[in-house]
């Protein structure tokens, strides 16, 4: 079973209409409406991976090949679940061991005049803050954090359990 990470991004800095755009690029929908693809997947992963960097075509997802092609290109082991799209620039989702890292930095490079602001904390006792406006990264860690650690640690974990509660999920 994996350690799961708490992520929690903010989309800052941009238009409605470029937000619209992006929300497209991530989860197919604009606003509350689906534009493309499965609808009932567009709900409920208002954050989708393979949305933004698509797994190869006729790959076989549980293969050794995959997990690490996903840790490559993605950050992370699989594809965030218990998304939930907090407001129209706020995403929580949950990640296997890792956060999605270079999906932000991807982001970054699709959209440069964004800025994405990732938060994340792990069950295993790191957090951070990943940053990415175009090329430009700044990441703060567990370490550079000091007090604000424990803060950010308590603000995900206490929001991941309100929506596990809301949605009746248990993934422990």
């Amino acid at each position: 079973m994996p350690n799961w990470v708490e992520n929690l991004l903010v989309i800052e800095k941009v238009t409605p209409k470029r937000l619209e755009e992006i929300q497209f690029q991530i989860s197919g929908q604009r606003g509350e409406e689906t534009i493309e693809g499965d609808s009932k997947n567009a709900r409920e992963r208002p954050v989708d991976f393979n949305r933004i960097t698509p797994m190869p075509p006729e790959s076989d997802p549980n293969s050794e090949e995959m997990h690490y092609w996903r840790n490559l290109n993605w950050g992370t082991k699989w594809n965030s679940i218990l998304c939930t799209r907090i407001s129209p620039n706020n995403f929580f989702f949950l990640t296997a061991w890792d956060p999605p890292y270079e999906i932000i930095y991807k982001l970054g490079r699709l959209f440069p005049d964004a800025t994405f602001k990732m938060s994340f904390s792990s069950e295993s006792n790191f957090a951070g803050i990943l940053k990415v406006t175009g090329f430009y990264i700044e990441l703060e860690d567990s370490n550079e954090l000091g007090d604000q650690y424990d803060l950010l640690r308590d603000t995900l974990r206490k929001l991941k359990h309100k929506l596990m509660k809301e949605q009746n999920i248990n993934y422990y």
